[in-house]
C-alpha cells in the first residue's frame, strides 16, 4: 500500500512539474521584487482555495447532520404511529419515543 501511494505521488509530481515547466521558466526571469509579489499572490490564492475547501467540508457535514436528524425524527414518528395503531397507551409511547402527548395526538 505504501509503495502504491509513493508511486502515485511520484507520478503526480512529474505531471505537475512538466505542466508547470513554462511557469517555472517565467518565474526564474522575475526580479526579486516581482518574485516576492508573485509568491504573496500564490500564498493568498492557496489560502483562498483552502478556505473554500474547508467551507465545503463544513457545509457537507452540516447537511449530513440535518439529514440524519430528519431521518431519525421520521423513524420515531413512524414507530409512534405504529404503536398508537396497536393500541399502546400514549404514556408508554411517550416514554419509548421521547415525543410529547401533543405530538402523539397529531399522528
Amino acid at each position: 500500500m505504501q509503495q502504491e501511494r509513493t508511486l502515485v505521488s511520484f507520478d503526480w509530481a512529474i505531471k505537475y512539474l512538466l505542466r508547470n515547466k513554462a511557469e517555472f521558466c517565467e518565474y526564474s526571469r522575475l526580479s526579486p521584487k516581482e518574485r516576492r509579489a508573485y509568491d504573496k499572490y500564490v500564498d493568498v490564492q492557496r489560502g483562498n482555495e483552502s478556505s473554500i475547501y474547508t467551507a465545503k467540508l463544513e457545509g457537507e457535514a452540516i447537511g449530513e447532520a440535518r439529514g440524519e436528524a430528519r431521518g431519525i425524527k421520521k423513524g420515531v414518528l413512524q414507530t409512534a404511529k405504529k404503536m398508537k395503531s396497536e393500541g399502546i397507551s400514549v404514556d408508554i409511547i411517550s416514554k419509548v419515543t421521547g415525543l410529547s402527548a401533543k405530538e402523539i395526538a397529531k399522528l
